[in-house]
């Protein structure tokens, strides 16, 4: 791994720990955002999930909100560690769609202050980022590409016929 996807991980992660330490140890500041997302997904579990797995999922939005923070948590340690970097950087941003989905929902989304982007526009480029980390091969071709290399060149040429 190069210095450069190294600092670049570790300063892309590190957001997302930040973050996530802060809605674990503080999670009323998040309540009011996080409610409508917390109420669907009890309602979803409720619905579909076996009764023994519904058991578990959480009734209040503050328990909600203290959990997503420790998946942010988990997923930042994994992408700046580099151990499940992929599966890490997928967390962030299905984490990621969630909090632009809930900025969109409230009309925070349309103020923009005179010292820079507004929250919408940060959100949307911290999930471009990380739906770039979750999309990297570290400059190596992907299996699907090996695997149409391998392919003799007569093999391949009679497969587009």
């Amino acid at each position: 791994m190069s210095l450069l996807r190294f600092a670049g991980r570790s300063l892309l992660a590190s957001y997302f720990i930040g973050r996530g330490l802060d809605a674990a140890r503080q999670p009323d500041r998040l309540v009011d955002q996080a409610r409508p997302w917390a109420d669907q997904a009890s309602a979803l579990i409720e619905r579909f999930a076996p009764p023994a797995l519904s058991a578990w999922a959480p009734d209040q939005t503050r328990t909600w909100v203290r959990y997503h923070g420790l998946a942010e948590v988990a997923a930042g340690l994994m992408v700046a560690s580099g151990v499940g970097r992929r599966l890490g950087a997928t967390g962030l941003v299905l984490s990621q769609i969630c909090q632009v989905a809930s900025l969109r929902r409230s009309d925070q989304s349309s103020e923009t202050d005179a010292r820079g982007p507004g929250p919408l526009a940060v959100n949307l480029a911290l999930l471009g980022a990380a739906l770039i980390e979750a999309l990297d091969h570290q400059g190596r071709p992907d299996r699907f590409r090996r695997a149409r290399r391998r392919q003799p060149r007569r093999k391949r040429s009679e497969a587009q016929r």
